[in-house]
């Protein structure tokens, strides 16, 4: 059987730790500037738990750039 889908993206993810957010606009501004990032495929915050789950392409190869882009956004982050 020929398959003629495109060859399938091997995804990862990634835990961050949060700081900061204080509502539903700042869990938004970190969403946003997470899935800036090229490889980052979705994010899913949990605001109760400060906390978020970045599904990503692939292993990620820099893993401080997440945490900038949280930092840049005006957040605290960490990796869990």
């Amino acid at each position: 059987m020929e398959n003629s889908a495109s060859p399938e993206i091997y995804g990862t993810s990634l835990q961050l730790g949060l700081s900061g957010l204080h509502c539903a606009g700042c869990a938004s501004r970190v969403k946003a500037a997470l899935e800036a990032l090229p490889e980052v495929l979705s994010v899913q915050i949990s605001e109760d738990r400060e906390s978020c789950s970045i599904e990503l392409r692939a292993a990620p190869q820099e893993p401080l750039a997440y945490l900038q882009a949280v930092h840049d956004a005006g957040f605290g982050a960490r990796l869990l």
